[in-house]
């Protein structure tokens, strides 16, 4: 049943790229592995 969900991973800009592959790392040891990425848009700057 989780090989046919899609996890939704939203972040925001103070987010470490270290804490999205502790994330993703879980994820794959709960053999959840269709990830789906969202940001917020930059303030350009």
């Amino acid at each position: 049943e989780r090989a046919l969900m899609t996890i939704c991973l939203k972040a925001d800009r103070y987010t470490t790229m270290g804490r999205i592959t502790e994330i993703k790392q879980e994820l794959r040891r709960a053999n959840a592995l269709k990830i789906s990425y969202a940001a917020a848009k930059t303030l350009g700057y």
